[in-house]
């Protein structure tokens, strides 16, 4: 973890030997014969990590922009990969941690005229703490550790131990989190990882009062034994399908909480860094929250994480003398703060405001078009989702593999989601353009009337 120690700041000469050297390396690996059989079997074989929507796994070799290029040569629009939230290979961000790394990558031990730059810039993006103590930031790798983190900052300050969360809610893979987890990854339900009498989950609220509601009785349940220590909620659960929350749940359940004395946590893993058009998606909901955590789009692919929390509440756990080797080294500062410096330049929320409004008019349009195959869209800005009518005896979608085997076949990468496999959810970089929305719009608009004019698959 790294809090800010100084202002400092002297900028990294810009280097290209690295950078030259890393595209030479790909270059030859791109031009030399890839065994796929034998990378794919190596993968199979001795690892259980990765998940891939496809049979045959997509072997990239190379992405830019909004483009990803496989092992034989072919280009695919990418309306999947949130992670690089200002566009694959993005220059601004190679040469930073290519000349960061030149230059120094000591870990957190030791103070570094980068790092501090990078919180002073996140922390511009805060709004005034609630308490006007100010705000306090840790960085970690990964939004995993960000939440974790998030849950021991909670408990030691509050001196309680209860954890609750939201129903079909995902937030990361620790150990800690999984006893709140009401998904997993791949969207389907984990239940049985909740054995943990210190977590609580709560109805998906059906509108703002009844969520709260449903808040206020849990938490009263709670008092006599462990207590709440937080409330967590994404700001729109991504991997249940980038659904939204009802208009005003989250004002109203941060006020039950903050009454109650625990801490809200807003998960913004997803949602945050202009995804949602706005910087945070919690400023769409009117409500600051106590503890905020990201994670994927940090680092536009190399790896951060982190937290911003109350002040008051860092100050609780000083004692513990948290640490992470490689959070906030120099290189992953470096990178984020590329990436808010991107932000701003390229001005990523208002394109994720407007082009989102435009992509999901599409969607709307797709909708109507295919009303008897696809019910409703959701989701805000660039975090969109397609759900697919469900089978009248409410089973896993049966179509969706199919849908996105094809969507691939024709040039498109999505993604998928809901509780039932139903949901084709996009999040493209934020560099996309009008003509990559009409594209993929099209592709969608061509594989779903292709897949329900043929005889149904078993």
């Amino acid at each position: 973890m790294y809090r800010l120690l100084s202002k400092q700041h002297s900028r990294a000469t810009q280097t290209w030997s690295c950078v030259e050297q890393l595209i030479l390396a790909a270059q030859r690996r791109t031009e030399s014969t890839i065994n796929y059989d034998k990378l794919n079997k190596s993968w199979s074989d001795h690892t259980r990590s990765l998940y891939t929507f496809y049979k045959e796994p997509l072997l990239v070799v190379e992405a830019h922009g909004c483009t990803i290029t496989d092992h034989q040569g072919r280009e695919y629009l990418d309306f999947y990969n949130n992670v690089h939230q200002i566009g694959h290979g993005d220059d601004r961000v190679i040469n930073a941690v290519a000349s960061q790394m030149k230059r120094s990558c000591l870990s957190t031990r030791f103070l570094n005229d980068v790092t501090p730059c990078y919180i002073e810039a996140l922390l511009e993006h805060m709004p005034e703490s609630p308490t006007g103590q100010g705000w306090a930031v840790f960085l970690v790798n990964s939004g995993s550790e960000a939440n974790d983190l998030a849950f021991q900052i909670a408990r030691k300050a509050t001196q309680r131990q209860g954890l609750v969360a939201l129903e079909h809610c995902y937030h990361g893979i620790t150990s800690a989190i999984n006893e709140l987890n009401d998904t997993s990854s791949t969207g389907k339900t984990v239940q049985s990882l909740q054995s943990s009498k210190r977590t609580r989950i709560v109805p998906f609220p059906k509108t703002a009062e009844l969520g709260a509601k449903d808040l206020e009785e849990t938490l009263e349940e709670m008092k006599p034994t462990v207590g709440l220590a937080a409330f967590i909620a994404e700001l729109i659960q991504g991997v249940a399908g980038n659904v939204e929350l009802p208009p005003g749940y989250l004002k109203a359940a941060a006020k039950v909480v903050q009454d109650a004395g625990g801490v809200v946590i807003a998960d913004e893993v997803q949602t945050g860094f202009g995804r949602t058009g706005s910087f945070w998606g919690f400023e769409q909901e009117g409500f600051i929250p106590d503890i905020v955590t990201m994670g994927k789009p940090m680092g536009n692919g190399f790896p951060i994480g982190g937290l911003i929390c109350r002040l008051e509440l860092a100050d609780a756990i000083d004692d513990l003398n948290l640490f992470s080797t490689f959070g906030g080294s120099p290189p992953a500062a470096a990178a984020g703060l590329a990436v808010l410096n991107a932000v701003k330049d390229d001005r990523l929320c208002e394109r994720s405001q407007s082009l989102g409004a435009y992509m999901q008019a599409g969607l709307q349009q797709l909708q109507q078009k295919h009303s008897s195959q696809v019910s409703h869209v959701s989701g805000r800005g660039l975090f969109l989702g397609l759900h697919l009518a469900l089978p009248k005896d409410g089973s896993r979608h049966p179509e969706t593999n199919f849908i996105l085997a094809q969507c691939r076949a024709e040039g498109l990468i999505t993604g998928k989601g809901g509780l039932q496999g139903n949901v084709l959810r996009f999040k493209p970089p934020l560099c996309v353009s009008k003509d990559d929305i009409d594209k993929c719009l099209q592709i969608l608009d061509n594989v779903l009337t292709a897949t329900y004019t043929q005889t149904p698959r078993t």
